[in-house]
This record gives structure tokens, sequence and C-alpha cells, in this order.
């Protein structure tokens, strides 16, 4: 980080510190899991026939003078046949920007490194075309270009977390955790504009022998949010083939306390659709309830149109989403959807 960087970052978390409006409790505990090894467990996995792992970084960020943005930047790391029977480690990133204000969506496209990642003690390091992500232990700096439709969005952020992680899922063939608040600062150079953002993001990473699993899911619907009020939720709710699902909502308090909640214990009910072409149809805009902790939202789409297509490749949607209704109260915030095997490729 060059010493101008360091100076703003500083500043901003100075500023930050000071005002109410952004002071979070710095919760300090380890992750609550007998399988989860943290900062062990930050570092890539070994990759086997059978593995997947994702690492998954959304934004959910704001310039002083009051221009949104959603950006989002996934490595995957898995072994791919590249020619009819050579199978090699891979790993790749997919990256998009949603410009709120412009109600625009870039997606900078599928860069692929033919190699493994990099395996380090408890730390990530990446570099994939023209992105880039460093960090572990809670923090993390990630540098990316989204070049779409004529524009180009040059993406520098600073990440630090100010809650400790929370296990997702703990199965033999699927080890998924997320740090859901961290503090976020950095700059977007928007064809050459400079813009200074703030925010906050999420970090979800999964690993393990879950291609099997995979295989046998008919359409998965997973979600972040982030209210106004200190909460965090992570939801998925898969559906297999035979019709069987798995389904769980996280949520991480204010104080850092949580609850979960599994099948039968709240509804995601999908309020419309949208298609992007003939053979493609997504849910589009929910409604989730949890009785048992009186949370009724509504999860609406910043925009429609935020879909990622890698044609032959894979085909699936990340979408910010504006979250408003009641948890004990009236709250508000915002959230990142993701909908795979919805759509052909």
């Amino acid at each position: 980080m060059k010493h101008a960087e360091r100076f703003f970052v500083f500043v901003m978390l100075l500023t930050w510190s000071a005002s109410p409006a952004w002071a979070e409790p710095r919760c300090k505990r380890p992750i609550e899991s007998s399988e989860i090894q943290l900062p062990k467990d930050d570092a890539v996995h070994q990759t086997t026939a059978d593995s997947f792992e994702w690492f998954y970084w959304t934004s959910h960020l704001e310039s002083s003078d009051g221009r949104k943005f959603g950006f989002l930047d996934i490595i995957y790391s898995t072994r791919a046949e590249i020619e009819p029977g050579q199978v090699v480690p891979i790993h790749y990133s997919d990256t998009t920007l949603a410009d709120l204000n412009e109600k625009t969506y870039y997606y900078g496209g599928r860069a692929f490194n033919y190699s493994p990642a990099s395996i380090l003690p408890n730390r990530f390091d990446f570099a994939v075309g023209d992105n880039a992500v460093t960090g572990g232990d809670g923090s993390a700096h990630v540098h990316a270009v989204v070049n779409d439709k004529g524009r180009s969005y040059v993406v520098d952020l600073w990440l630090f977390s100010l809650k400790p992680a929370v296990e997702l899922i703990a199965e033999d063939y699927l080890h998924e955790y997320a740090r859901t608040r961290m503090l976020t600062v950095g700059t977007i150079d928007i064809d050459g504009e400079l813009v200074r953002v703030f925010g906050y993001s999420v970090f979800d990473h999964a690993y393990g022998d879950m291609q099997p699993q995979l295989l046998q899911v008919d359409n998965w619907t997973w979600m972040s949010v982030q209210l106004q009020d200190g909460r965090e939720l992570v939801l998925l709710k898969a559906i297999r083939q035979d019709r069987s699902t798995m389904e769980y909502v996280n949520i991480m308090d204010a104080q850092c306390r949580i609850q979960r909640f599994g099948p039968g214990e709240f509804s995601l009910t999908p309020k419309s659709t949208w298609s992007p072409s003939a053979d493609c149809s997504y849910p589009m805009g929910w409604n989730l309830r949890i009785p048992s902790a009186r949370i009724d939202l509504d999860i609406e789409p910043a925009m429609l149109d935020q879909d990622i297509l890698v044609p032959g490749m894979d085909h699936y949607y990340e979408g910010e989403v504006i979250v408003t209704g009641s948890a004990k109260g009236p709250v508000s915030g915002r959230g990142v959807v993701e909908l795979t095997w919805f759509c052909s490729w």
C-alpha cells in the first residue's frame, strides 16, 4: 500500500471511529465451530478430484456525495478438464459492479489461471487477470478492474472485520463460514474520475469435496443482508433434484450473539419472476418471515438485470438488493442475492 493510500485509510478509520453512527461493537471471540479453525482455514485448501472452493466478497458502498455502489468479487478454486483426459487444478474469478445511481450493472468477465491457487499459511493471495486479493484473519485488500458496456471501473478496497466469523455449514463434504460485517474503505476509479467510498462488506468462504452433492442440486438461493440496526442475516435455500432441501438462516446481532433457524422455522416467498431470455426465469423479490424472531422483511432487487452469463460454462445471478420491513421494530438495509441453476448456459 502506498503512503498516500495508507494515510487515506487511516484518516477514514479515525473519522468513523469518532462517529456514533459508525460505532460498531468489536466483539472478539473464536468461531463457534469444532470443524472450522481460523485463521488456518482462511487459507486455500488442497484440491482433490471432488473439491470445490470459493472466496466471496460482496461490498455495499457509498461515496461522500451519496453515490451508491454494490461490488462483488469471487475467486473459485477447483479442477477442470482443459483438454480431453487432462484434468488440472485451476482457479478463476468473476467480478461485478452495480452502479445504483445509474441503475446499471457491469460484469468484468471471467478470468482464469490454469494452475493451482497458492496455498499459504493462515491467509490467501490471488492474482487472476486484473483481479488481485490478499489477506486473512479478518482483513483483506481487493483490487479489481471491471470493463463492460464501454465503461471502466477500477476498484481498490481495504476490509477490516468488525465481528467474529460465523459458521454456516459444517458437513463431511462442505464447510462454510462468513465474516458478516467488514468495515470497508477505498476508491473506485470511474473512467479516470477517482471516487472515495466507504461501507460494509461480507466475506463468505466455502470448501470441501462438494462436487457430487452440488450435482444433485436443482436450484440454489443464497442471501446475505446487513441491517442498519447492526444485525446481519445469511440465508441458504437449496432444492435438490429429489425435492428435498438444505435450508438455514443465521443471524448475528449487534452484540455478536448468533441465532440459527432451520427447516420449518422460516419462510422465503418469491413475489415475482424475471426472465433475461425465453429459456431463463429467476424468482425476483422476496418476503422473508421468521415468526419466532418477529422478523418480516421485504427484499427487492436494486435493479433487475444483474445476470452473469459465461456461455457454455456458467449462468447465475448475483444481485444487489434493498431490504425493508420489521424485526421487533422498523428496519432497513442492503444485501446481495445469489441465484444458481435457474437458467441454462
